[in-house]
């Protein structure tokens, strides 16, 4: 794999750095090249490979506790659900201490 930067010099470097036939000529260019060895290609891959595996497993966890999460919610509802009587919501009963008990009506604020 090769990197190449090509970057160009300014007209003063051109001039006092090359010997110029043509006063048109403006810049010089000059060119780098890299190359990046086969132990680093393997090295990036393996990082890689080794991000991908905690992010997969990390999100099928983090998938299993939130579906454990979202099924106990359920259930707790549904026991909620069956065990909730409604009431008049002006009226306080003793009796009513310390159940669960579902009231409707209009909201308002002062």
């Amino acid at each position: 794999l090769k990197h190449t930067l090509s970057h160009f010099l300014p007209r003063e470097h051109a001039k006092k750095n090359s010997k110029m036939a043509d006063e048109n000529e403006v810049f010089d260019e000059v060119t780098e090249e890299t190359t990046e060895g086969y132990g680093s290609r393997l090295g990036s891959s393996f990082q890689g490979i080794c991000l991908g595996l905690i992010l997969f497993f990390g999100a099928g966890g983090t998938l299993f506790w939130n579906e454990g999460r979202a099924a106990r919610r359920y259930v707790a509802l549904a026991q909620g659900s069956k065990l909730a009587m409604e009431v008049k919501n002006n009226v306080v009963l003793p009796e009513n201490e310390g159940k669960l008990v579902v009231i409707s009506g209009t909201a308002t604020t002062e």
